[in-house]
């Protein structure tokens, strides 16, 4: 099989999602954390519909106002790739209104 290849001639890998996966978590105004299934390197997030905060690290990991941010009304899918050294993802409501975050995880 032919893969395409980025700007250093490496081919790209193509992700699968990983069967059973798919999640959905609630961005409140406190920190929400679920842990990520092994063997998963990318997360994708789908169903977003306001702003929100996350962050990724082990089973302590919380959110907050300074965390990376993902927008909520762009549309689409938002892919974060998570590393193998990270066990879990939490994630933190940017707004007002509490978000209801959907996601898959791919290996």
């Amino acid at each position: 099989m032919l893969l395409d290849k980025d700007d250093n001639g490496h081919p790209i890998q193509i992700l699968g999602i990983m069967p059973g996966t798919a999640q959905k978590v609630t961005a409140g105004i406190s920190s929400s954390r679920i842990a990520i299934p092994a063997g998963a390197v990318a997360v994708t997030f789908v169903g977003k519909s306001n702003d929100v905060r996350y962050a990724l690290g082990d089973a302590d990991v919380v959110a907050t106002d300074d965390s990376d941010f993902l927008y909520g009304s762009q549309g689409g899918d938002r892919l974060l790739i998570a590393t193998r050294n990270h066990s879990h993802i939490a994630f933190k409501r940017a707004d007002a209104a509490d978000v209801d975050v959907e996601m898959s995880f791919l290996e």
